[in-house]
């Protein structure tokens, strides 16, 4: 299940906040990694609130891409392009990074971030008919920013 409770960072006084993701151990990854292909790691960045996300842009070969980690669980995926500003991505399927970070993370597929995602609010109460363990302050937030695919709830710039 890739909708856990507190994948979004959000939470209530009723639910325990979601854990953080050790930053040393993936950036230490991102550069062994990379480095095996000769690659270079242009920028690490753990984007400040509003953002949820890890984002590390890389360079392997002629390929200029992006990795990106969720804050709280373990969930990497690629893109090929990347704008901060309204956190959008082109995600890409890259089978040899995927085999990579597979040992260590979950590597969400282009798939699972681009399924469709449906909230309804019936009689007051927030549902979402994708599956998921969402809390309250989640289905709250869904509600509110309108998130028409999983990978813009699994990777988001809410506040």
């Amino acid at each position: 299940m890739i909708l856990i409770s507190g994948i979004t960072g959000f939470f209530d006084s009723n639910t325990i906040p979601p854990p953080e993701i050790d930053e040393k151990q993936f950036k230490k990854l991102c550069f062994s990694i990379i480095a095996e292909k000769n690659g270079k790691v242009l920028d690490f960045k753990k984007l400040k609130y509003p953002y949820n996300f890890y984002i590390v842009e890389v360079k392997v070969g002629y390929d200029h891409l992006y990795v990106l980690l969720n804050n709280h669980f373990p969930f990497v995926a690629f893109a090929s392009t990347v704008n901060l500003e309204n956190a959008t991505f082109t995600y890409i399927d890259e089978s040899w990074l995927s085999r990579k970070f597979t040992p260590y993370y979950r590597v969400m597929s282009t798939k699972e971030l681009m399924e469709t995602v449906v909230i309804k609010k019936i009689k007051g109460t927030i549902t979402l008919e994708n599956d998921n363990e969402l809390n309250i302050a989640e289905l709250s937030q869904l509600f509110y920013w309108k998130p028409t695919t999983v990978g813009e709830i699994v990777f988001n710039m809410w506040d």
